[in-house]
This record gives C-alpha cells, sequence and structure tokens, in this order.
C-alpha cells in the first residue's frame, strides 16, 4: 500500500529540489536558532528542544536535516530531517536507516505552488542521504498536521512516496486482570540494572529471527534509556545460569496526555523462552500497580511469536491511533519486506512515545 503519490501526481506535480526565492540545502551547525523559530512559527510542541534534550539526540549521530532558506531574508520556512539509527540485519550485517525527526514548514509558504516547501526538502533530503551508501530506510509515524504539509490546490499532502508499513496495535493489559493472571506467570528473578556490554550474547541469539533490528548493545540502551534527560526508565532482566540476559524489558510509566499506562518500550526475549517472558510480564503487572496505573501497554510487529504469545496470556489487540510509514531505497529492503521482517518496539519508533502524541 502506497500514500497517494501516484504517476499522475508526478506528472501534475513534478518531482522537484528547487524552490523561487529559496536555497534548499543541507542545514549547518549554526542553523539552530533558526529551526527552533521555524518549529515555533510552526506551532510544534517545544520538548524536543530543550537544550537537554537536544544534547542527547545528538549523543550518537548529528541529525541529517535539509532545510529551505528564504534568499531575501536568510529565515528558514521548512525542514526535513532524520536521527540516522545503527542497524543489523540478521546475518550480521551493518545498515543505516534514518527515523524521521524533523518536519516543519512556515506559514508564510503557503503561496508556494505545489509541492510544499517541506516535501521539496524532504526529496532534497532523499538525494543527499538516502541510497546505498546513507540511509537506505527513511521511516517515521506522520501525525495528522505532518500529512497536511504539501497539500496546495488538490496536491496529495504527502507526496513522499512513503508505503505504509503498519497500522499499528497495541497489546494492552487492564488493571482489572492484573490479579487474575499474574499468580499463573513465573516467578523467577529479576534483577533492574542496565544491561551494560552483557546484552551483546542475547541480542546476537534473537536478531537471527529478526530481518533487521536497531543494534541492541551497552551503547544504545545507555544512549536511548539511561542518559535521556526528561525520562525514568526502569530495566527488568531475567538473568541466565551464566549471568548474562535471558530476557530483557525497559519500562516506564507513561506522561499526559497519554493514560496512566506502564509502557514496555523493549522486548528481547527468544521466541520460546515462555518462562523468561512471562516472568517480564509478572514484573510489569507489579511496576503498574504499584504506579496506580490503569494498564500494561506495549507494541511488537504482528508477525513476532511473542504477538501471539502475549495474547495468550491475557493481553488484547487494539489499534493505536498511528501508523509506520517508509521510504526504502533498495529492493532488497522492499517495504514488503520490511513489514515481514522489521524488528521493532515502541522505544525504536518514537522518541517521543513516553508522553504526549507518538
Amino acid at each position: 500500500m502506497t500514500l497517494p503519490y501516484t504517476e499522475l501526481n508526478r506528472q501534475l506535480w513534478p518531482r522537484t529540489t528547487e524552490a523561487a526565492g529559496y536555497v534548499i540545502r543541507p542545514a549547518k551547525a549554526d542553523d539552530v536558532a533558526s529551526l527552533d523559530r521555524l518549529a515555533d512559527e510552526a506551532h510544534r510542541p517545544p520538548g524536543a528542544r530543550d537544550p537537554a534534550v537536544r544534547s542527547w539526540r545528538g549523543g550518537t549521530e548529528e541529525p541529517s536535516v535539509v532545510v529551505a532558506e528564504h534568499s531575501r531574508t536568510g529565515a528558514l520556512h521548512a525542514a526535513f530531517g532524520t536521527d540516522p539509527v545503527r542497524v543489523c540485519d540478521q546475518e550480521g550485517v551493518p545498515l543505516t536507516f534514518g527515523r524521521v525527526s524533523t518536519l516543519l514548514e512556515h506559514p508564510a509558504s503557503a503561496q508556494i505552488d505545489a509541492p510544499s516547501l517541506a516535501i521539496r526538502c524532504a526529496w532534497k533530503h532523499f538525494d543527499t542521504f538516502g541510497g546505498r551508501n546513507g540511509q537506505m530506510v527513511v521511516y517515521g509515524s506522520p501525525s495528522l498536521e505532518d500529512l497536511k504539509l504539501g497539500r496546495r490546490d488538490g496536491a496529495p499532502g504527502h507526496a513522499l512516496d512513503l508505503e505504509v508499513i503498519r497500522v499499528e496495535n497495541l497489546l494492552r493489559l487492564p488493571r482489572a486482570r492484573f490479579r487474575d493472571l499474574y499468580a499463573g506467570f513465573p516467578q523467577l528473578t529479576v534483577t533492574e540494572s542496565p544491561p551494560g556490554d552483557r546484552i551483546t550474547a542475547l541480542y546476537e541469539k534473537v536478531r537471527v529471527d529478526w530481518g533487521a533490528s536497531t543494534v541492541r548493545d551497552a551503547d544504545w540502551y545507555r544512549w536511548r534509556y539511561e542518559q535521556r534527560p526528561d525520562h525514568e526508565y526502569r530495566f527488568a532482566i531475567v538473568p541466565g545460569d551464566d549471568g548474562t540476559p535471558r530476557a530483557l524489558t525497559v519500562g516506564c510509566i507513561a506522561k499526559p496526555p497519554l493514560p496512566r499506562s506502564f509502557l514496555l518500550l523493549d522486548w528481547v526475549c527468544e521466541p520460546y523462552d515462555y518462562d523468561a517472558g512471562l516472568a517480564l510480564l509478572r514484573w510489569a503487572i507489579d511496576q503498574a500497580e504499584a504506579a496506580s496505573c490503569s494498564e500494561v501497554a506495549t507494541l511488537l510487529p504482528d508477525w513476532t511469536p511473542w504477538f501471539t504469545h502475549l495474547q495468550w496470556n491475557g493481553l488484547t489487540v487494539h489499534e493505536a491511533p498511528w501508523f509506520t510509514a517508509a521510504k526504502a531505497f533498495l529492493r532488497a529492503r522492499s517495504g514488503q519486506w520490511l513489514r515481514d521482517r522489521w524488528f521493532y518496539t515502541l522505544g525504536d519508533l518514537y522518541l517521543g512515545s513516553e508522553g504526549a502524541t507518538p
């Protein structure tokens, strides 16, 4: 399923990375203040512009951003950017994906004929940073506001040629069922410290069943969860006989306006190690009860065995109010391949999923 950017659309609105009166170019280090002003003028939430959060987000690799600069005033009127993500396929081959982190357009650019400045910035980004030697896949979860960008005189508002990978579903366990299920779950030892380098052995076991996944090593967990300045995360690890992790999850309490849920942002467990996985679920119920949460909730691709296992053990499927879309630059990493083989969790997809809108 491809978003509406058909061959007819291509003929009506030819793909262009230029705009009269603007310079469309990769962002520079001194564009930060101008990008902040653009975000304010585009009425986007201020959270990601907190200096501590910005410093954290830049802690892995520098974002890849393209901006539209007004030729006369020097003001930025649109931007599209991604955060590079280290990914590994099931054979251990390193890949780079790009998570969409910036999609902005100034109201003053409304007079630009279709396609919009934001769409032109995205196309320039694809030409500059996408492909075999760059970001092989660009992905994100467009909001309704994102989908409106580019809508000009009937032109498609989401003319990025993105493919819908999945309309997401949440697995949810309501508080009313906690005690009914709790006693039946295995009571194994669960430790609550970060995994460190010990996680590598478990990741090497599970990734062979995943076509592609974010590299889950000490650096990833340290950056994604330990160092984030505006959230508190809780690790849970079922240790194996040799002391290395047998299964791992990361939880947190959702922030408003999301319901007060206990979210499981990561889930790393061998497909049929039921005891270890259910011990993690028992731990999550304990955390949710202690924090007076209304439910335990998580997200997993529907092809994974644990998507089914968790339903067998009380969680139910509920359609989430968002979808995941991607642009694949290589035929070998097509949308169908991503749909069938790409493993991700809430923590991989949504850096803002713990509060506000995913």
